[in-house]
């Protein structure tokens, strides 16, 4: 499963990357929590070949 989301780093210490990549984790777990499918494709979405949505 491949997601592609964004976040703005400023800064270029492990403060900073770490903080994004939290942010960018909790920000799916909660998405998730509301919607579990959020982030799969639908079957018009085309996915990988074979792949359908139930």
């Amino acid at each position: 499963m491949v997601f592609s989301k964004s976040v703005d780093v400023r800064g270029n210490e492990d403060l900073s990357w770490t903080r994004a990549v939290h942010y960018l984790v909790r920000d799916m777990a909660e998405k998730r929590e509301r919607n579990p499918r959020y982030g799969q494709r639908s079957a018009s979405g085309g996915g990988p070949p074979g792949q359908t949505s139930p």
